[in-house]
């Protein structure tokens, strides 16, 4: 596993990883949900966090540093900003935020109140599926 940490210290909105375009498809756990049939296969491992310190700027299509990250430390994101259904790689969530999730399937099983709460971060095809 090539898991994601920072390479140095990174600030608010810094790139962190260029995620690239390799194409895979929706049966890979590795993957980003671009949109509805678009998945794509990041550079690194980059494991969830229902508090993460990174996000996905999906113009750029950057992972870049959603709060400073010390050097060393490990990089995630709110996969629920990006997978509708990752019933392929559901899992429980050890995050330890208080925002805890505890088990993740994929944005369409967040409850509205949730899906708010990273609504901000959500891709531009999430964002038009639950807010139109």
């Amino acid at each position: 596993m090539n898991i994601l940490h920072a390479t140095k210290k990174y600030h608010a909105n810094e790139v962190v990883v260029r995620l690239g375009n390799k194409q895979t498809n929706k049966e890979n756990s590795g993957r980003i949900q671009v949109d509805e049939h678009t998945f794509i296969l990041p550079p690194n491992d980059i494991w969830h966090s229902c508090q993460p310190n990174a996000y996905i700027d999906w113009k750029t299509m950057e992972l870049k540093a959603l709060t400073e990250i010390p050097r060393g430390s490990l990089v995630t994101y709110h996969y629920g900003t990006s997978e509708d259904d990752y019933r392929i790689g559901a899992f429980d969530c050890t995050c330890g935020s208080l925002e805890c999730l505890k088990r993740f399937q994929g944005c369409k099983f967040l409850t509205k109140e949730q899906r708010e709460e990273i609504k901000r971060l959500l891709s531009p095809y999430l964002k038009k599926k639950y807010f139109g």
